[in-house]
């Protein structure tokens, strides 16, 4: 028995009598220094480990509960084996203990036993010798060392259960126990106990069942929404494409009425000249010695000059009364005169005055106005109109002087007179790459609508030798300006470089952030006129800003999702791609929104029992850059589909798609693009190549490849043309600008 109690009041860690003995969740005991040495402390959990059975209690040392009765215990046999114990109850502690006190639950002094048998409120208590005593700590010493139920209050194994109390009692419980409280047995408590929990759970297993059945209900009526919805939609965008395509058969029809109405105008122009005509021939043929007939030679030139003027024809072949109507518009004194030669030196007169060539009427037509090409023969022609608005028959003195602006030297040009009236033509041949000065002189005089500044272009063709290479970090957008600087986006720090072409750095603008004003990861730039820039901000800002000059904010336009390229257009509008939702955007140049290119078109596509919205092969799907050809046609490289979509600018709708060149075996993955002319750049990210292309999508040339040295690539991004026609190159993995 003895050594039942040492067990019991052992540390299983230490070996020695606990001092300050926890309870554990096992039941088993601890010194309260010992569970501290065994917490265990993780991201998830803190728990104590028994130092007996290893199993965890998931509370701190700390909050462990005390067991005064091992303590007893520990007292208790420490005296029964030689050692003379202390009384509990007095002050000094000084007493010998005789007895035990059950309710006090302390070991006390005969004087103490005295005091409770003379006061009332302790006279009820149960006092034991404390030799006695030795079997309660016996039996507390194996229901430590047993798992069955025990008592709460001595923990010893339970004999009864207490409806009352809601609780297990032993057999000191029992004797104890008040008369009201309703005990029953351990076996009659179980049975009873485990027949409410049976019900308990068949009523929960019922509830559940209901449960899972009204969760499927929703499940299906979820399922019948969201098909519902999608037919919805569905017949929502089918009647919209019914109405554009009626839209589209009434402009139909509307244009071809007016192109009726339009050829029915021409037909009746065309009799009226007809039978004009016919009347100038029979009036050529006029002849006799009338007073009021002219001789062949005046006739003529009467003639000539009703042609001029585009005058009507009096039906009568009476020149002077020809001449009397074609000039009574411009001077009444005409009808007084009665010779045929006093009226045509009037309207020679008339004409010195009144139909010297306007230069403000002066038109340039051809191919040499914007671009052309080193080495080949170029032309443009020169329209004189007079203020009547008509062509001017008198030759004039036309010159022309055409002056590469890098140098100031002068290109001799050439200047011939054509068959049509008033109608010059200039030959020039440009030698050298860049931009041309053309000043068009009228009698010595400029005329208003020049200079006119061409640019001489040679396709590039080989990018292993570029011109200048522009150190630039991170470098993923280029533009150029008027003033020839050129601004670079380094995405990775937020900030904008703007350069001169040499290399050298004139400022930098911007830092990283996300307020007004800052750039997160800036991809695409432009450059107007005033020097305003348009930046796309990606990423987390998910915009694209308008700053000035200097980098202050002026206006920003939000809600996009990468937006990568950017195009200042011809027409003043400004083109975002927006790549992550499959757009365009076109915004003024106040960054309001105009309208959208690329729009999904979704159709219903059923496969089994079940229908899904599948988006058309033709939509764009990731835009990434953008330019515009001189005709106004706006190409648009997508990544996703591998290929170039162009789009009319004034209707908005799809013109063509360049796919990949036949001659081109890998996959095309075209990211940034540039238009010079007729020739199309393209830079493939995939194949980190350069490609030449025609804008019908002939391929010219292709050259380049991965890796780091001089004509060689790592992600080239976005490219861009300055104002002398050179090609410059964002070389992203490399951090470099290629200028061509």
């Amino acid at each position: 028995e003895e050594q039942v109690v040492a067990e019991a009041i052992t540390c299983p860690k230490c070996h020695k009598f606990t001092s300050e003995p926890r309870l554990l969740q096992c039941l088993h005991t601890c010194c309260k220094h010992c569970a501290e040495a065994e917490l265990l402390s993780g991201a998830e959990h803190v728990a104590v480990r028994c130092p007996q059975c290893k199993a965890l209690t998931p509370q701190r040392a700390s909050e462990l509960p005390p067991v005064p009765y091992v303590s007893r215990m520990r007292d208790w046999f420490v005296r029964s084996n030689g050692q003379s114990g202390r009384c509990e109850e007095c002050s000094d502690q000084k007493g010998r203990v005789v007895s035990y006190c059950k309710e006090c639950a302390h070991f006390i002094c005969q004087d103490c036993q005295n005091l409770h048998g003379k006061m009332k409120v302790l006279a009820s208590h149960i006092i034991i010798p404390a030799r006695d005593y030795q079997r309660v700590l016996q039996c507390q010493a194996q229901s430590l060392n047993s798992s069955a139920p025990s008592c709460r209050t001595h923990a010893l194994p339970a004999a009864s259960y207490c409806e009352t109390c809601d609780s297990l009692h032993c057999s000191e419980c029992c004797d104890v126990e008040a008369e009201e409280h309703v005990t029953k047995s351990m076996e009659a408590a179980c049975n009873e106990r485990r027949t409410q929990l049976e019900a308990d759970l068949a009523s929960m297993t019922s509830h559940q069942s209901a449960v899972q059945d009204r969760m499927a209900a929703v499940n299906a009526l979820e399922d019948k929404i969201r098909i519902q919805q999608t037919l919805i939609g569905t017949v929502l965008e089918t009647s919209f494409a019914e109405l554009v395509t009626k839209l589209g058969e009434l402009k139909k029809a509307l244009l071809y009425s007016v192109d009726l109405d339009a050829k029915a105008i021409l037909a009746q122009l065309e009799r009226e000249k007809g039978h004009v005509e016919l009347k100038v021939k029979e009036m050529e043929h006029v002849s006799g010695t009338c007073e009021r007939c002219l001789s062949y030679s005046s006739a003529h030139e009467i003639l000539a000059l009703a042609r001029q003027l585009h005058l009507g024809m009096h039906e009568c072949c009476d020149s002077i009364e020809l001449v009397t109507k074609a000039t009574a518009p411009l001077t009444p004194l005409i009808l007084q005169q009665p010779c045929g030669d006093a009226i045509l030196e009037v309207c020679r007169s008339h004409i010195d005055q009144n139909h010297t060539p306007d230069l403000a009427q002066l038109v340039i037509k051809g191919e040499g106005i914007r671009y052309v090409e080193v080495g080949a023969q170029t032309q443009f022609t020169v329209h004189l109109v007079c203020a009547s608005g008509h062509p001017c028959v008198e030759r004039q003195a036309v010159t022309a002087e055409i002056t590469y602006l890098r140098t100031g030297a002068v290109i001799t040009a050439e200047v011939t007179l054509c068959s049509d009236l008033g109608s010059y033509v200039v030959r020039y041949t440009p030698g050298v790459k860049g931009q041309y000065h053309v000043s068009v002189k009228l009698n010595g005089r400029e005329a208003p609508v020049s200079p006119f500044y061409p640019v001489a272009i040679a396709p590039c063709k080989d990018y292993s030798s570029p011109l200048f290479v522009l150190s630039v970090e991170w470098a993923w957008g280029v533009a150029c300006s008027a003033n020839r600087l050129v601004y670079v986006t380094q995405n990775s720090h937020g900030t904008v470089q703007v350069l001169s072409k040499e290399g050298k750095q004139v400022k930098v603008l911007c830092q990283k952030g996300q307020k007004a004003g800052y750039l997160w990861y800036p991809t695409g730039i432009a450059v107007n006129k005033q020097g305003h820039m348009f930046i796309c901000d990606g990423k987390e800002n998910g915009r694209v800003q308008k700053l000035s000059e200097r980098g202050h904010h002026l206006a920003m336009y939000g809600g996009l999702n990468n937006p990568c390229g950017v195009l200042l257009s011809q027409s003043g509008l400004l083109y975002v791609c927006d790549k992550k939702n499959s757009r365009v955007v076109v915004l003024d140049q106040e960054l309001h929104l105009v309208t959208t290119l690329g729009e999904k078109k979704n159709q219903l596509v059923q496969e089994g029992d079940f229908c899904h919205l599948q988006s058309s092969n033709t939509d764009m799907k990731a835009p990434h850059a953008i330019a515009e050809d001189d005709d106004g046609l706006i190409y648009i490289t997508d990544m996703e589909r591998h290929c170039i979509h162009v789009y009319d600018g004034v209707s908005s709708s799809v013109v063509r798609v360049i796919t990949k060149p036949p001659s081109v075996r890998e996959e095309f993955s075209p990211a940034g693009v540039c238009i010079q002319g007729k020739f199309l750049y393209v830079s493939d990210i995939m194949l980190n190549t350069l490609v030449t292309l025609l804008t019908t999508g002939e391929l010219v040339s292709m050259s380049g490849g991965f890796g780091y040295n001089t004509g060689q690539f790592y992600t080239p991004q976005s490219m861009a043309l300055d104002i002398d026609g050179y090609l410059h190159v964002c070389d992203y993995g490399n951090s470099r600008v290629l200028i061509f």
